[in-house]
């Protein structure tokens, strides 16, 4: 009988996510299970191992320099051809990048947060894009990062594990830093090309625009049709942080050591984020809810994660290339000191935001009671004139539904 209510405190009315309301106890308790099939497909989804596929394609076919005892491959792909260097240099470099973009831009945004509201264990929007936050994450690690580090490896040095399988180990400790080519392409393209395309093409009203500009779409005939071809749009906080700055942040602390030229595309990425998204947020983009920074703890922590990949990889090259002694002294230092990082976090920051302050309490003064009409729905209230096809949904007019299963 104790446990016939879970108590949680209440979201602003602004906040609320009124589809999870709707659930019973026994949807709330059934749906994480039921959804997490979704969940595995998108994490396991082979488009970061098709991406590094792709950027060790010519390793893969024509061989590589350092192993002189593979038969020359004499087709004209790996030729000496200029178009045929071209046309390699295309497919390794750009195609992977532009790959992988396209589908985190496009797919991948809509799937997460379609199984995110499937979980039904979201009460609060903010709460909602925090799950698609650490979904994305997962994403990164699991899917872009040891699926495009370990899929390039296994494709470039599958004939060696066919003909000789002693020498997996010694193949690994060559191919997994000869994956970092992708990296740095697709950090650099980041930094070089898609953090001014976000400038100038910060949403999907753009292409809109571009299409009437040319003719191929009528104008807006009346006001409302002007008012709809380019409404305002919120920032798809999970997404936009979960993807550009947290996936990011996995392949710099990962490769950092191996690979240090990644360097200083990734300080030139964030160097020029912040100046992109300090204009949307002031000129572009419209706040849909009020979280209370509960979004900055969950960041602080992913990046301590972040810093314990680039510990763990850094530690398994230094094995594969046999520097046993470098490897144990990072396992065993570093690790602690994250942990007691995080933990000091954990102290310092999240009670804090999930706390009112006092001062705010005593500014606020008493209220001696609350209008219960308050966390009504908009459209229930009173002079309201229907229901909007954006009321309750946590990312506007972004093509993603109010209701999932």
């Amino acid at each position: 009988k104790e446990r016939l209510l879970n108590v949680h405190a209440a979201p602003s009315p602004d906040d609320v996510n009124w589809p999870t309301l709707t659930r019973s106890w026994w949807q709330r308790q059934s749906r994480p299970i039921i959804v997490l099939p979704l969940i595995l497909f998108i994490m396991l989804l082979p488009i970061g191992a098709f991406s590094g596929a792709f950027a060790q394609l010519t390793i893969a076919v024509c061989g590589s320099p350092a192993d002189p005892t593979k038969e020359e491959n004499t087709s004209w792909y790996c030729s000496a051809d200029p178009w045929a260097n071209f046309f390699r240099n295309l497919v390794t470099s750009l195609a992977p990048t532009l790959l992988l973009s396209l589908y985190h831009m496009c797919i991948l945004p809509v799937l997460v947060y379609y199984a995110a509201q499937a979980e039904g264990q979201q009460t609060s929007l903010s709460g909602l894009d925090r799950r698609c936050c650490s979904l994305f994450f997962y994403w990164d690690v699991f899917n872009v990062f040891l699926g495009a580090m370990l899929g390039g490896s296994v494709i470039a040095e599958l004939p060696t594990y066919i003909e000789d399988p002693t020498q997996i180990w010694n193949a690994l400790s060559a191919a997994i830093p000869s994956s970092s080519n992708f990296f740095i392409n697709y950090v650099a393209y980041r930094a070089l090309v898609m953090a001014w395309f976000r400038l100038w093409y910060p949403h999907l009203g753009t292409t809109v625009s571009m299409l009437k500009w040319m003719r191929i779409l009528p104008w807006a005939k009346s006001p409302r049709e002007k008012a709809l071809e380019s409404p305002i749009r919120n920032c798809r906080y999970g997404r936009d942080i979960g993807i550009p700055v947290l996936m990011n942040f996995v392949m710099v602390m990962a490769y950092c050591v191996v690979s240090p030229l990644i360097l200083p595309f990734g300080l030139l990425y964030f160097i020029l984020l912040w100046s992109v998204w300090r204009y949307q947020m002031l000129y572009v983009y419209q706040r849909s809810y009020e979280s209370g920074g509960l979004f900055w703890p969950l960041v602080a922590h992913r990046v301590v994660i972040c810093l314990f990949i680039c510990v763990l990889f850094t530690s398994v090259v230094f094995v594969l290339k046999e520097a046993y002694t470098q490897a144990a002294l990072m396992l065993v230092s570093l690790p602690l000191y994250l942990l007691r990082y995080d933990i000091y976090i954990s102290k310092r920051y999240d009670q804090v935001v999930e706390q009112i302050p006092l001062t705010a309490v005593h500014q606020a003064g008493r209220v001696a009671s609350v209008d219960p009409t308050i966390w009504h729905p908009p459209p229930l209230r009173e002079g309201a004139e229907g229901w909007h096809p954006q009321w309750g949904v946590v990312w506007q007019y972004w093509g993603v539904p109010r209701y999932s299963l």
